[in-house]
């Protein structure tokens, strides 16, 4: 599994200011990191981190095929609510 680590100024940081001022609650963040925790869990990437082909992945990810892909449920959707 690749990540994009960044230093904790841009992330860690301005978290704990914004749960110090009351901005957001502790149990959010939580629940987000949770979230992240168990569709990594549930995909295997803690079980076999580089299963995939990276060079494959970075054509794939993102690719215009995909974002096309992605959009149409969305597409479809607009329907509804005309």
């Amino acid at each position: 599994m690749r990540c994009t680590f960044r230093s904790p100024d841009s992330y860690v940081l301005p978290l704990r200011d914004l749960v110090n001022e009351g901005a957001i609650e502790m149990e959010i963040i939580d629940e987000r990191v949770r979230d992240v925790l168990r569709v990594t869990f549930l995909v295997g990437l803690f079980d076999h981190p580089y299963q995939i082909d990276l060079k494959e992945a970075d054509r794939v990810v993102n690719s215009l095929e995909n974002q096309e892909v992605a959009l149409q449920p969305s597409r479809e959707s607009m329907g509804y609510f005309e």
